[in-house]
C-alpha cells in the first residue's frame, strides 16, 4: 500500500499546531487529540502514562511523515530531518501539526540551499561538460539541429530535473574544510558533480537529437517505452519485418547521424546525402505502400511515425544542400549521376570489369547523359552551386576513369587503385610507367595492401624523378615521406646500401628512442642512425628542449635533415669540420650516415655501481609504507617499481635485478666473515645484507639488485690550450653561430690526434639542434648564464636561453675564417639549403650570416683578426677567457670541474660510501 504523501501530513498540519497525528487502522493520517501545553508537571505525566499502544502508533505516524520526506526531498535531508524527530522515532512522542510544519519548513530551506549551491557548481562546469558530451557524441551538432546554445540548454534542463541535483549537496562540509587547509576542495566538488552527471548529460543530448531529426518516432518511444517499440513487427513475415527493421536501423543510425554532425561540405559528404535522399525517397514509396491492416495500433502508428520522419529528413537534408529550389527532374538528374557513380566506382574497387560487360557500358551512357542535364542547372544559391558542383565534378571522375582505365590495366593496376582517390585518374598515371614507379612499384604496393592511386599521389613528379634517377623504388620513397627527410639532391641514397656492408653492425650507447651503429659500407667506417618517431610523444626521435627553443616545428622537425643542412653549411666555409653526411640505408630502413669520428670526447659517461650509495637513502624513504621494498621489486608491485625508478632518475640512475656473486669484493669477504661469528657479528653481517641488497647461500654472496649510475667524467689529457685545439674550437664556434646549433656541449665534438699524438683538429657531431626560426642573432645562443647578466659583443645585455647550450660569438678569428664569411653570400646560402629545410628557416639562416659579416668587420677594426699561426699568442689566450663568449673557456672550465669531482671521488670512497 503506497505510503501517505507529504502534501496530506501538511494539509493535516494547518488545521492545528497543537492537534497530534497518528496512523489509523486502515493506515490512514488521523487527528489523536491536543498537544498538552501545561506546565512540566502536567507533560511530565502526559509522559509517563503514554500507553504502548499509543508509543506505537505515534512512532508509525512519524516513520510514515520520515518516508514522506524520503519521497519528496531524498535520502540527505530525510536523515537529517530524522534527527529532528529522534523523540518521536525513538520514544513515541507524538507528532503535532507544529513539528510538522517546522520539519517542513527546514526540509524547505535545506533544498534551496542544496539546490543553489549546485547550481553554482553548474554553473562552473557546464562549458566543460557540454565539451565532454559534444566530444563523446561525434563533435558539434550541425547548427540546423541543435546550436551550441541548445545545447547548453538541454544539458541545464536535464540536470536542474534530475533527482540528485534537487536532493543530494555535491558541495557539502568536508570540502569547506579541504579549502581551509589549502586543498582545492570547491575543485574536487565540481570533478565529483561533473562525474554523476556525465551521463544523464549524454543521454539527454542524445534524446534531443533523435527529437528534432526523428520528432515522431522520438515521442512515440517516450510515450510506449523503447521495449514496446522495439518489439514491433515481431510476428510480421520474415521479408516484410526484415525491411521494415533496415529501414528503422538505417534512419535511427547512418542517416540520424550523417544529419546531426556539423563540419565542412566536402564532396563525398555531399554525394553521401544525396545517396541518403534517395533512400529515404524509395523508403516514404514503400512504408505509404505498405498493408498496415494485420498491424496493432502500435505497430501502424510506429509505420506513420517513420514515414512522417522520413520526409522530415528529407526536407533537412535538401535544406543542408540548399537544394530546396531543385525540380523533381534536376533531382532526380542529381540522385542519377551520384548513384551512378558510386556503382561505377564500386565496380572499379572490386575489380568487377570483367564481368560487367554491356551493363558497364550501358551505365557510362547514362552517366554522360545525366551530366548534362545538370551541366545545364542554374543554382539558386551558394550551398546549391557547391553541392551542384560536388556531383558534377565525382561524376566527371567516374567518366575520366573509364577512360583511362585500359592503360592503367596495362600496368598492372586495378580498377580500385584509381577509385579511393579525390585526384584525377590521369595524373594517378602520369606518376607510373617509364619515367615513374614501375611494375616492380606496383606490386609491391599490391602486396603491402596500399591504394596506389593514393600512395603514389604523395609524391610530386619531380620528387619521383630524383627518386628513379638514383634507383630508388617507392618502398624507400615512402620512407623518406613517413620519418620526414626531403628527397633531395643532397639526401638520395647512393653509396651506403645494404649490399655495400662488410662485416657485422655494431650498435653503439646511446639512444632512447634510436639506437646508433657502427656500420662499414665498402672502405667507409660510418654511423648510422634510424630517424624514428616517439609513440608517446609524436615528436621524431632527437626533437627535445633545444629545439623548441629554436624554433623547430614540432609536426613537421625534420631533424635528421639538419644534420645534412649543417654538412652543406660547412662545406660552404670551407672548415671541414663536418664528417661527410648523407642518407642511407640499414636492413631496408633509411636513416642518417655519418662519417665515424675517433679522437678525444672532453666530455664522456661512465657506469658505476653505486648501490651502497643510493639503496640504504632509498629503502629509507621507501620503508615508511612498504616494510620489505626489495621483495616488492622483485614481485613487479608496479607501484613500488615506479617511486624506485622516480627516485633514481634524479641521480641518472638504473637499477636491475638478478643473483650476482660478489663473493670475492671486500664488502663480500667481510660479510662471510662476520656470518661465521658470534650472534652480534652475525646480526651485523645480515645488516650488511640488507644494506646489499643481497643474501648468503652455499658459502657466497649474492647480490640481488643493483644500482647503477651514469657519471659525467672530463679527459684527463685534453689540452685546451693547444693551438691546434683553440682554432679548431674557434671554427666550430663560428659554424654552429651560423646554423644556430642549440646543443654543442662538450660530448658532441671530438678532438682529433695523429699517430705522433699530436692535435689535428676538431669534428662535430650530431648536429641535428641546428637552425629553426627563432634565433636571428647568433649571440642569443647563449646558455642560461647562472647569477647574473652579461653584456654581448652587440652591446645587448643577456641572461642567456634555458635548453641552448651555446656561447656568444667569438671575440677572435682568423683571416682564413673571416675570408670564408667574405665569400658566402646570402643568395649562395639560400641556394645550397633550399629544399633542405623550410624556407622560413633558411630566411633566418641569412640573418644570422650577415651579423657575424658585421662582428667579423668590428673585430677587423679592433685588431682582432689574426693569422692562422698566432693561435698560441698571448693575445688569444688573454682574449679565449671568456666562458660566455668562447667554447675554449666555456668547456674547459667544465671539463676541469669533472676532473675535480673524479678525484675527490678517489680520494674518499668511505665518506661517499657513507653519504
Amino acid at each position: 500500500m503506497p505510503g501517505i504523501q507529504l502534501g496530506t501530513f501538511v494539509h493535516q498540519a494547518q488545521t492545528g499546531t497543537d492537534t497530534r497525528f497518528s496512523l489509523g487502522d486502515q493506515g490512514d493520517l488521523q487527528a489523536s487529540g491536543k498537544r498538552n501545553i501545561g506546565n512540566i508537571f502536567t507533560r511530565a505525566w502526559d509522559c509517563i502514562t503514554r500507553s504502548d499502544a499509543q508509543v506505537a502508533a505515534n512512532k508509525a505516524a512519524t516513520s510514515s511523515f520520515v518516508s514522506a520526506l524520503r519521497e519528496q526531498y531524498g535520502d540527505e535531508i530525510a536523515n537529517v530531518m530524522s534527527r529532528d524527530l529522534h523523540a518521536q522515532l525513538s520514544k513515541g512522542r507524538p507528532l503535532t501539526g507544529y513539528r510538522i510544519e517546522q520539519v517542513v519548513a527546514k526540509a524547505e530551506r535545506m533544498s534551496n540551499n542544496i539546490q543553489a549551491q549546485n547550481r553554482q557548481l553548474l554553473d562552473n562546469c557546464l562549458p566543460e561538460l557540454t565539451d565532454w558530451v559534444v566530444r563523446e557524441t561525434g563533435g558539434d551538432a550541425h547548427p540546423g539541429v541543435l546550436s551550441r546554445a541548445e545545447t547548453v540548454q538541454v544539458l541545464r534542463e536535464a540536470i536542474e530535473g534530475s533527482d540528485a541535483f534537487q536532493q543530494h549537496s555535491f558541495l557539502n562540509a568536508l570540502h569547506h574544510v579541504m579549502d581551509m587547509f589549502g586543498e582545492d576542495g570547491e575543485g574536487q566538488a565540481t570533478q565529483e558533480f561533473l562525474g554523476h552527471f556525465k551521463d544523464t548529460a549524454k543521454q539527454a543530448l542524445e534524446h534531443e537529437v533523435s527529437a528534432r531529426v526523428m520528432p515522431r518516432s522520438t515521442e512515440l518511444r517516450d510515450a510506449s517505452g523503447d521495449s514496446t517499440v522495439d518489439h514491433c513487427f515481431d510476428n510480421l513475415p520474415d521479408a516484410e519485418r526484415g525491411k521494415l527493421k533496415e529501414i528503422e536501423a538505417y534512419f535511427g543510425g547512418i542517416i540520424k547521424e550523417s544529419l546531426r554532425m556539423g563540419g565542412d561540405m566536402s564532396p563525398s559528404k555531399v554525394g553521401s546525402y544525396v545517396g541518403m535522399h534517395e533512400y529515404l525517397e524509395s523508403s516514404v514509396e514503400h512504408l505509404q505502400g505498405l498493408d498496415t491492416s494485420a498491424m496493432d495500433d502500435t505497430e501502424k502508428a510506429y509505420v506513420a511515425a517513420m514515414r512522417d520522419d522520413a520526409v522530415h529528413m528529407q526536407a533537412l537534408i535538401k535544406d543542408r544542400l540548399g537544394l530546396q529550389g531543385f525540380t523533381p527532374d534536376q533531382m532526380r538528374a542529381l540522385t542519377d549521376v551520384n548513384r551512378e557513380s558510386g556503382m561505377l566506382e564500386e565496380a572499379l574497387g572490386e575489380n568487377k570489369l570483367q564481368r560487367i560487360g554491356q551493363e558497364w557500358q550501358d551505365l557510362e551512357r547514362q552517366l554522360g547523359d545525366s551530366l548534362e542535364i545538370l551541366r545545364g542547372v542554374q543554382p539558386g544559391n551558394e550551398e546549391a552551386g557547391m553541392a551542384l558542383q560536388s556531383i558534377i565534378g565525382r561524376g566527371e571522375r567516374a567518366h575520366s576513369l573509364a577512360s583511362d582505365l585500359p592503360g592503367a590495366m596495362l600496368k598492372g593496376l586495378s580498377g580500385g587503385d584509381l577509385v579511393a582517390s579525390d585526384h584525377d585518374a590521369q595524373d594517378i598515371l602520369a606518376r607510373l610507367g617509364e619515367d615513374g614507379f614501375d611494375g616492380p612499384d606496383i606490386a609491391w604496393m599490391h602486396a603491402q595492401g596500399m591504394n596506389v592511386g593514393d600512395t603514389v599521389m604523395r609524391f610530386s613528379p619531380e620528387q619521383i624523378r630524383l627518386l628513379k634517377t638514383q634507383g630508388l623504388g617507392i618502398e624507400l620513397g615512402l620512407q623518406y615521406l613517413d620519418k620526414g627527410v626531403p628527397i633531395h639532391e643532397r639526401t638520395l641514397v647512393d653509396d651506403y646500401r645494404d649490399e655495400l656492408i662488410v662485416g657485422e653492425p655494431r650498435p653503439l650507447g646511446g639512444g632512447q628512442v634510436s639506437k646508433p651503429y657502427d656500420v662499414t659500407y665498402g672502405r667507409d667506417r660510418m654511423v648510422y642512425k634510424e630517424p624514428q618517431i616517439n609513440p608517446e610523444t609524436g615528436e621524431e626521435s632527437g626533437y627535445g628542449p633545444s629545439s623548441r627553443v629554436l624554433g623547430i616545428d614540432p609536426k613537421q622537425p625534420q631533424m635528421t635533415v639538419r644534420n645534412v643542412a649543417t654538412r652543406v653549411v660547412d662545406e660552404l666555409l670551407g672548415f671541414n669540420l663536418v664528417p661527410d653526411t648523407r642518407i642511407g640505408v640499414l636492413d631496408g630502413k633509411l636513416g642518417l650516415v655519418m662519417g665515424y669520428a675517433e679522437g678525444i670526447a672532453p666530455r664522456y659517461t661512465v657506469d658505476v655501481d653505486d648501490t651502497a650509495r643510493q639503496w640504504g637513502q632509498i629503502n629509507a624513504v621507501l620503508s615508511y609504507e612498504n616494510p620489505d621494498v626489495l621483495q616488492s621489486v622483485k614481485d613487479g608491485d608496479p607501484e613500488t617499481i615506479s617511486l624506485l625508478k622516480d627516485l633514481l632518475s634524479v641521480n641518472e640512475s638504473r637499477y636491475e635485478l638478478g643473483n650476482f656473486d660478489v663473493s670475492d669484493s671486500e664488502q663480500g669477504q667481510r660479510i662471510l666473515q662476520l656470518a661465521k661469528g658470534s650472534p652480534q657479528e652475525q646480526e651485523e653481517a645480515q645488516a650488511l645484507l640488507r644494506g646489499l641488497p643481497g643474501r648468503v647461500e652455499d658459502g657466497r654472496v649474492i647480490q640481488e639488485l643493483r644500482i647503477t649510475a651514469m657519471l659525467q667524467r672530463g679527459d684527463r689529457d685534453l689540452n685546451f690550450d693547444d693551438p691546434v685545439v683553440r682554432r679548431g674550437l674557434v671554427k666550430l664556434q663560428l659554424l654552429d653561430a651560423l646554423t644556430a646549433q642549440g646543443d654543442r656541449h662538450q660530448a658532441n665534438y671530438i678532438v682529433t690526434q695523429d699517430a705522433q699524438g699530436r692535435y689535428t683538429g676538431v669534428v662535430a657531431i650530431d648536429n641535428d639542434q641546428a637552425f629553426g626560426t627563432r634565433i636571428g642573432n647568433p649571440n642569443d645562443l647563449l646558455r642560461r648564464v647562472s647569477g647574473g647578466v652579461v653584456t654581448g659583443p652587440d652591446g645587448v645585455r643577456r641572461t642567456g636561453l634555458q635548453g641552448l647550450n651555446g656561447v656568444m660569438l667569438p671575440g677572435v678569428v682568423d683571416r682564413d675564417m673571416k675570408a670564408a664569411f667574405d665569400a658566402l653570400t646570402p643568395e649562395g646560402l639560400r641556394a645550397e639549403l633550399a629544399g633542405l629545410l623550410p624556407d622560413p628557416e633558411i630566411e633566418v639562416a641569412v640573418q644570422r650570416l650577415n651579423v657575424i659579416k658585421s662582428h667579423l668587420e668590428q673585430l677587423e677594426r679592433n685588431g682582432m683578426v689574426i693569422d692562422a699561426d698566432e693561435w698560441g699568442s698571448d693575445l688569444v689566450t688573454a682574449t679565449l677567457q671568456d666562458t660566455n663568449s668562447s667554447y675554449v673557456a666555456r668547456d674547459r672550465q667544465y671539463i676541469n670541474q669533472l676532473r675535480e669531482e673524479e678525484d675527490l671521488e678517489r680520494e674518499i670512497p668511505e665518506r661517499q660510501a657513507s653519504l
